[in-house]
């Protein structure tokens, strides 16, 4: 699962840093980082989805040369959109400097202004593969070769002296690298060349993307609004804490981009057939796997949220409440799987863009009303209310649309597993915090460990599903190949 490396690469990166920089430039770096990431899905314009989607289409009909129209156009627009937005934000860092009551501000944010077109063009490059089901260069260039480079450089360059400029100088360092990839990868596909009419392509191509790209970009100003209203509303310290917190209860996220990346193509190939029932199957299956998976280190992280944060040099008081509010809401996320992709890889991606532009709008006034008052709480519970908000509509606009859920009997395992692992561990936790007073690692580890162990006790004495020898035995080989023979 190729974001997994992904996530444990950036999660060294990020949970290194704290030990490498001050309170203040940690909490720099990570806004530089949130501007970049929303300026990098604005530019990418939802092309990259649009591609999969085309890739897909010309797959099942068996004619390949329609890709090589859509893949030019689509680098032309993302290129030209990337490189406008990278001057604005050069433009734009003195400004920025001053918003964020930080002098030091500006240089970094124009390093990270230079990853921007690097940053576009990879996800463009790599989304061909991922519509003909080839999910190596997606793996190699953005979950291998970006953060690896990332977390060398970086580091590097801060013990080099550099501070926050080096980090972010490492940041875009990766960028470039992971384009030359990308850029390789693609030549290799060899898809057959057709120029086809050119405004044609381009029409059908924004038609789908424009939708996409609103959606996509409502949902990752979502994920980074709250980081940089935190910035601008209370010290840079408390972005630092923040930005710890999500970063670690990602890997909930990770694994359902994984799924994500894996389950498009073939959403769209069964919704063209329509084959309700195995889309069903599919949508279950993955989602029982992204509950498997991800859902122990989100509750895990609920538990012993304030030991973590210790670990981390943070201040346990300030930032466990948010750990435990946010981990609840990536477990709703977790627990109904993949419903949203379902909408845009069917052709519904406009339903999407108005998930997330209302929930964005909600997020907004709910981050300027909690922030000033509640810090870095209220930025998790703000985001927290719209994260269950709008997958809770998801699911009954995919049951609305195609009589599915993602839900199912087997989901009923792995809810009791958690429940009594959080028990037994809760309960390990409060009997090593009355007889020894340890360092927290030691702490988290014990705790840990016996979460851990009970959860995979209790699962096994349940009696294991079909599809669990399969999970694992998949991980180690790549899950779209059970997925595969599921949709047929």
């Amino acid at each position: 699962m190729g974001s997994l490396p992904e996530r444990l690469l950036g999660i060294g990166l990020f949970l290194t840093l704290p030990f490498l920089l001050s309170p203040r430039d940690l909490g720099a770096y990570y806004q530089v980082v949130a501007l970049v990431t929303i300026l990098v899905i604005a530019g990418v314009m939802g092309i990259d989805v649009a591609l999969v989607r085309f890739t897909a289409l010309a797959s099942e009909r068996r004619q390949l040369h329609e890709a090589g129209a859509y893949i030019r156009s689509g680098l032309r627009i993302a290129i030209g959109t990337s490189l406008v937005l990278a001057a604005g934000l050069w433009t734009a860092a003195p400004w920025l400097s001053s918003l964020f009551h930080f002098p030091g501000f500006a240089w970094p944010a124009r390093l990270g202004a230079l990853a921007v077109p690097f940053l576009v063009g990879t996800f463009v490059l790599v989304a061909p593969a991922r519509g003909l089901k080839l999910m190596r260069p997606t793996v190699l260039a953005t979950q291998v070769c970006q953060p690896a480079i990332a977390l060398l450089a970086s580091l590097a360059l801060v013990l080099a002296g550099l501070g926050l400029t080096g980090a972010v100088l490492g940041f875009t360092v990766a960028a470039a690298a992971s384009w030359l990839l990308a850029v390789g990868m693609l030549t290799r596909l060899r898809l057959p060349v057709s120029s086809g009419p050119r405004a044609s392509v381009r029409r059908s191509l924004l038609r789908f993307a424009f939708p996409v790209a609103g959606m996509t970009m409502t949902g990752t100003a979502l994920l980074w609004i709250d980081t940089l209203l935190l910035g601008a509303l209370r010290p840079a310290s408390e972005v630092a804490t923040y930005g710890i917190i999500v970063r670690l209860l990602g890997i909930g996220s990770a694994v359902l981009l994984t799924v994500i990346q894996v389950f498009g193509p073939f959403v769209t190939q069964l919704v063209a057939r329509g084959d309700s029932a195995r889309l069903r199957d599919v949508l279950r299956m993955t989602t029982r796997w992204v509950a498997l998976v991800a859902a122990p280190a989100l509750v895990l992280l609920a538990l012993s949220g304030g030991t973590v944060l210790e670990v981390f040099h943070q201040p346990p008081s300030q930032g466990r409440a948010a750990m435990l509010v946010l981990a609840s809401a990536f477990l709703i996320d977790a627990f109904t799987g993949p419903v949203g992709h379902v909408l845009t890889m069917s052709g519904r991606s406009w339903l999407n863009l108005a998930n997330n532009a209302v929930s964005l709008a909600c997020n907004v006034v709910l981050n300027l009303l909690l922030i000033p008052h509640l810090g870095l709480l209220g930025a998790a519970i703000s985001w927290a209310v719209v994260m269950a908000g709008v997958n809770v509509a998801r699911i009954l606009q995919v049951r609305r649309i195609f009589g599915v859920t993602p839900f199912s009997r087997s989901l009923g395992k792995p809810v009791a597993a958690l429940a009594g692992a959080a028990i037994v561990a809760a309960t390990t936790g409060h009997i090593l915090n009355a007889l020894v007073a340890g360092p927290p690692l030691i702490h988290l580890a014990v705790v840990g460990s016996v979460f851990l162990a009970t959860y995979a006790a209790v699962l096994m004495g349940l009696g294991a599903h079909p599809d669990d020898r399969l999970l694992w035995r998949e991980l180690r080989r790549g899950p779209w190949r059970r997925i595969a023979a599921v949709s047929g």
